[in-house]
Order: C-alpha cells, then sequence, then structure tokens
C-alpha cells in the first residue's frame, strides 16, 4: 500500500507564488471515510513580500491552514511515518480559504478565514472557519531531517461553526 503520492507543481513568479497539486492518499484507519483513488490536494495563489522588517505573505485557495507545526510539515519530513490521529482529527489539515502571515526575525503570526468544512470542491454548510497562530522558533523547526539544531513553539486557535455544531480548539506545540 503506498501511503501518498503527490504531483504537482510550484513556483514563483517576482512576488507572485502559485501552486498545484493532485494525488492520492490511503484512509488513516478503518473509521475514515473512502477516499478518491486521485483527487485534487491543493490549487493557491498569492504574494510574498520580503523586506527587512521580515516577510508579509498571503494567499487563497486550497492549501493548508495555520494549526498545528505537525499538519504543517510536509509528509516526507515526519519522524514517523503518518502523522499523529489527533493532528488528524482534531482540524482539517487543508481547506479553501485566505491566509495571511507576518514574520519578523523568530517570530510569526498566522492567520485565515476558510471554508471550514474541509471539501475543497463545495460548501456543504453555511459556517466558516477561522484560524490564528502565533509561534516563535529559531532554526528550521518544520524540518526533522536537519542537521542544524532547531527549537520552536506554537500556540493556535480555531473556531469552527459548522451547521449543527461549533468548536472551538487551542493547539500547543
Amino acid at each position: 500500500s503506498i501511503p501518498r503520492a503527490r504531483l504537482g507543481f510550484s513556483g514563483q513568479w517576482g512576488f507572485v507564488r502559485y501552486g498545484l497539486t493532485m494525488g492520492t492518499t490511503r484512509p488513516y484507519d478503518a473509521v475514515s471515510p473512502e477516499v478518491n483513488p486521485f483527487d485534487l490536494v491543493d490549487a493557491w495563489g498569492g504574494v510574498r513580500f520580503d523586506h527587512a522588517l521580515g516577510t508579509i505573505e498571503a494567499n487563497i485557495g486550497s492549501h493548508k491552514i495555520p494549526f498545528s507545526r505537525e499538519g504543517l510539515i510536509s509528509s516526507s519530513d515526519l519522524v514517523f511515518q503518518e502523522r499523529a490521529v489527533s493532528t488528524n482529527w482534531l482540524a482539517p489539515l487543508r481547506d479553501v480559504g485566505v491566509s495571511a502571515s507576518k514574520s519578523i526575525k523568530w517570530f510569526t503570526l498566522s492567520g485565515g478565514v476558510y471554508n471550514g468544512n474541509g471539501d475543497i470542491l463545495g460548501d456543504n454548510d453555511p459556517g466558516v472557519m477561522g484560524v490564528g497562530r502565533l509561534e516563535f522558533g529559531i532554526g528550521d523547526t518544520y524540518t526533522t531531517q536537519a542537521t542544524d539544531s532547531a527549537f520552536g513553539v506554537g500556540v493556535a486557535l480555531l473556531g469552527n461553526n459548522h451547521l449543527t455544531t461549533d468548536t472551538l480548539a487551542l493547539n500547543v506545540d
């Protein structure tokens, strides 16, 4: 069984960034819903401005939400073969929406507003999901195979009001 396969591209032209990824993922466990054999994973565009005081970035489309560090790390850089069950079930890893982040030295503030239902091609409820994340990091805290030391602490808050339920989640990593 192949855990996941991805095919796509990403790039940058000046300050404009873009990416499109197609792929497949197997269900995480027996209670997972069936997964389409080959589907859209990410489709996004955005802008990034680097300046003396840090970086400003804004994206729109289907992309990873800034909630947990483990969810933001590439699957090829994970310590274990799969993400933790709590990472997969507490909050969606990807969704359609807009996000922005501002980095200054060791601090990054990220946030976004998303569809909130986890379906990148539709909307089955009138609610929206809001996410905010503040992190402190020295070194590359998103690579577990690095040769240099790194240290990072992050805190995130997620609010999602579905048609019938509301979710409020806090993450510290």
